[in-house]
């Protein structure tokens, strides 16, 4: 799937995702979905963020056909994390070479 832009902002950065890269999903014979995401961030200071993205969804078949219709489940009748990599060559934006995040991922 292609990245089709957005936006992101937190305490220290915000900025716009740009309509680059792309958004990978593998679904295994099991019904497990694998991810996979690439995308460049723009921060609001012009700064550029390489960003890569793996992770993991599984459930109950029943949730997972419901979650496909784009119906509303109760988010912890399924498995859904994600762990995302930064690289950026900002001297000012050190931190993204620092962290690994993990994120207990929800479907809205």
């Amino acid at each position: 799937m292609r990245i089709l832009g957005g936006s992101f902002e937190g305490e220290r950065l915000r900025g716009t995702i740009r309509e680059v890269g792309a958004d990978w999903q593998t679904i295994r014979a099991d019904g497990t979905m694998e991810l996979d995401v690439r995308c460049l961030l723009e921060t609001s200071t012009g700064d550029l963020i390489h960003l890569r993205g793996a992770g993991l969804r599984h459930g109950p078949p029943e949730v997972i056909a419901r979650m496909s219709k784009g119906e509303d489940v109760d988010p912890a009748s399924y498995y859904f994390r994600e762990v995302t990599v930064h690289g950026c060559a900002s001297a000012v934006i050190h931190r993204c070479h620092e962290n690994i995040d993990i994120q207990k991922t929800y479907i809205i």
